[in-house]
């Protein structure tokens, strides 16, 4: 846009984006939409929201409490789609069509495998132009950068999976609360049990039916951090 002209998505038109793009909603068990409630405890006054009887004037420069509400959206939200997108098969999903949770950046010497740096990558470009609207080479300082970041979290990540806890370890559950891996998320339909040994990627994200996951080599978080950083950019959050 304009030099100018950019402002803060309201909170349904974060709302619609999140569903339109994301195909899912930011919710928990008391509001199932947090963003558009219908009377329920959701932070749409917090985001600058109105309801045309207290309210009635938007919040046009946004605050540390919006800034917040960013944050645990795109934490919330990243985490629910990195789940649901790795309970589907590849071919089946919207995101994360050129990775496994399998897929890891280096061997065990700490080089770098170029097959899976390059689905990283190309994975990465794909995440930018569905969020963001952008279409960046593999190249480009961007990706780059959110390449680092993937690599930098899952190093560190999955170094301390198998430490104690008391120790910093950090297990290998991925969990961000709700049973979403039961169901496909983009049709609805519950998943049937899983052929006798199947070992394909995607099973194992289907979860124990309490909405636990195993990530034991820690590449679903590393992708949340990345989400985490794509959600909350302006480029998501503002209308540019």
């Amino acid at each position: 846009g304009a030099v100018g002209t950019a402002h803060l998505l309201t909170p349904e038109q974060l709302n619609r984006k999140i569903e339109n793009v994301l195909h899912v909603s930011w919710g928990s068990y008391q509001d199932p939409n947090l963003l558009n409630p219908g009377g329920g405890n959701g932070f749409k006054m917090l985001f600058g929201g109105i309801d045309s009887v207290d309210t009635t004037v938007r919040i046009q420069d946004p605050n540390g409490i919006m800034a917040n509400v960013i944050e645990r959206m795109s934490l919330e939200v990243g985490c629910e789609v990195i789940g649901s997108e790795f309970s589907l098969p590849q071919a089946e999903r919207v995101l994360f069509k050129n990775v496994e949770p399998t897929t890891e950046p280096l061997d065990a010497n700490g080089y770098e495998i170029p097959e899976a740096a390059a689905n990283i990558k190309a994975n990465i470009v794909h995440l930018m132009s569905t969020l963001w609207g952008e279409t960046y080479a593999v190249t480009d300082p961007e990706v780059t950068r959110a390449f680092e970041l993937y690599v930098q979290t899952w190093q560190e990540g999955k170094a301390l999976v198998n430490k104690d806890p008391e120790m910093g370890g950090l297990g290998t559950g991925f969990a961000c609360g709700g049973n979403f891996t039961s169901n496909n998320y983009l049709t609805g339909v519950p998943f049937g049990p899983a052929a006798e040994g199947d070992k394909s990627p995607h099973i194992a994200w289907r979860g124990d039916g309490e909405g636990g996951v195993n990530d034991p080599l820690y590449t679903g978080r590393a992708w949340m951090a990345v989400m985490v950083y794509l959600l909350s950019d302006a480029t998501f959050v503002y209308d540019l």
